[in-house]
């Protein structure tokens, strides 16, 4: 993904943790709301791969036990085009009652730390996937072998999530390296209560996160917009983020039907 800047939808209160606390949250893939997920590579695999060699020792690897899962950590944004875009605040934020976050990519520390940021694979409408066909195919290449499969797999997706453009930021907690954001890192474990599901999450300094913040955007049925969007600029300008103090709009989706 080499574009500058990126997208994510969340809600007002998810928003002000991370401003409050100074820190960026990833939960783990366990976490995911959708369960298909997880095995979704493995279980194309299972289904596709008729050929003798599947058992060879390049052959795509099973489905990771949870323990592997845990230490792979996700944060789901799109691609800058769904700015402001209202499916996307009806999905994901809270039903226009949230915010779009717009970030600043810093692509040179994604490159020193064990980040993996890239578009999400979706397969066709008839449920062929032709990247992970051609992973198949080269299932009897003893000379070939992708690099970090175990990370890459978890950016394909269904068809029925086309629509979402999805662009992800994994984390490999596997592997620690260098002095950088690696060692400005803490893990702890939560209770996801929307969907009652326990595990752990890892929490970033926003200073050493490759996401800079530098727009908000309040849905169009947040409420007090107006009042609010001032009071976030006025609570920019008092801590002197500079990045953000004119970086605070209101949705121009005004087909929406509101509360108020």
């Amino acid at each position: 993904y080499t574009k500058k800047t990126i997208c994510r939808y969340t809600s007002m209160s998810g928003l002000f943790r991370t401003l409050n606390d100074r820190k960026q949250s990833m939960v783990c893939l366990v976490g995911m709301n959708d369960r298909s997920e997880i095995d979704y590579v493995d279980s194309y695999f299972s289904i596709n791969n008729q050929s003798e060699e599947k058992e060879s020792s390049n052959a795509p690897c099973a489905a990771p036990p949870f323990d592997l899962l845990n230490k792979l950590y996700i944060l789901s944004c799109c691609d800058e085009m769904k700015e402001d875009n209202l499916t996307m605040f009806r999905l994901y934020g809270d039903d226009s009652r949230g915010v779009c976050l717009r970030y600043t990519i810093n692509h040179d520390l994604l490159d020193k730390e064990n980040f993996f940021l890239a578009p999400v694979s979706y397969a066709d409408e008839n449920g062929n996937h032709p990247e992970l066909d051609y992973v198949l195919s080269t299932n009897t290449n003893a000379h070939f072998r992708f690099q970090k499969f175990d990370v890459w797999k978890h950016f394909f997706k269904k068809y029925d999530y086309k629509i979402e453009d999805e662009v992800r930021l994994l984390y490999d907690f596997n592997v620690e390296k260098g002095e950088g954001t690696a060692n400005k890192k803490k893990k702890k474990w939560v209770n996801i209560s929307s969907y009652g599901i326990i595990c752990p999450i890892v929490e970033f300094d926003m200073e050493n996160f490759p996401f800079l913040l530098d727009k908000i955007i309040l849905g169009t049925n947040s409420p007090e917009s107006k009042l609010n969007a001032n009071q976030l600029r006025i609570m920019f300008k008092e801590s002197n983020n500079k990045d953000l103090d004119n970086g605070i709009e209101i949705s121009q989706k005004d087909s929406y039907r509101t509360s108020h």
